[in-house]
């Protein structure tokens, strides 16, 4: 069954609301004037239906190396641009899945902000992209990983829950993570792309180019991948 290109931007949209490197809401791209104050109110309320539903991220969750931003104040996936929120997960078997699968995105998710930090704090910019760049090389091999539990998952609901009544919820938790995980996938070598130069210290106008390079190649990355991404059929 392969998710349909709505489902799919849903999720997107509900974890990552700004381009890699990019700062401002992604829906936003191209519009200036009266077009971008109204399209990025709506952005804005879009965030707020999300944080009523979840709690922001702690960065800590990544890696202990970001722990000094986790305070509600200096924490970026709890700002609007870069909200990341997580719900709890009420089916059981699936919660230690989704708080990996939450912990690949919120990756990319922390390259977003350091790309639009080194306009402002080169430096800060730099001693957070050295810490995310090991994290981001080995994303890739646990992104196979995690699919790949989460598509075995997928492929046996019954197995996740007690009750008959419930395996639609499992079903959806499945497809959700598996598009997610297809989601990050995409925007990765935009993520990499982006983090190098700024980790490396590269000057500005190089690591204005990535950026720019990162933010238009996950912008497509994205967009493809709603062709690609496939949820196992249960009992398949």
């Amino acid at each position: 069954m392969k998710l349909s290109t709505s489902a799919l931007t849903a999720v997107v949209l509900s974890f990552t609301l700004a381009g890699p490197a990019q700062a401002g809401f992604a829906a936003c791209d191209g519009k200036d004037g009266a077009k971008l104050e109204k399209c990025e109110a709506k952005e804005i309320k879009n965030v707020g239906k999300l944080r009523a539903k979840t709690t922001a991220y702690k960065p800590s969750e990544l890696d202990k190396a970001f722990e000094a931003l986790d305070g509600d104040d200096v924490n970026p996936f709890n700002t609007d641009y870069h909200y990341f929120g997580v719900a709890e997960v009420k089916i059981e078997k699936l919660a230690e899945l989704n708080a990996s699968v939450n912990k690949v995105a919120s990756a990319v998710r922390m390259a977003n902000y350091i790309g639009e930090l080194n306009a402002t704090d080169a430096s800060a910019a730099q001693d957070l992209g050295g810490k995310l760049l090991p994290i981001l090389k080995a994303l890739d091999e646990d992104i196979k990983s995690l699919t790949e539990q989460a598509q075995a998952l997928a492929g046996s609901p019954n197995d996740l829950v007690s009750s008959p009544m419930e395996v639609p919820a499992a079903v959806a938790a499945t497809a959700k993570m598996i598009s997610q995980l297809g989601a990050t996938a995409a925007s990765l070598p935009g993520a990499l792309t982006a983090i190098v130069p700024i980790a490396q210290g590269a000057a500005t106008a190089a690591v204005e180019q990535a950026v720019g390079d990162a933010t238009e190649a996950a912008g497509d990355a994205v967009k493809a991948v709603t062709d690609k991404v496939d949820v196992p059929t249960p009992g398949k």
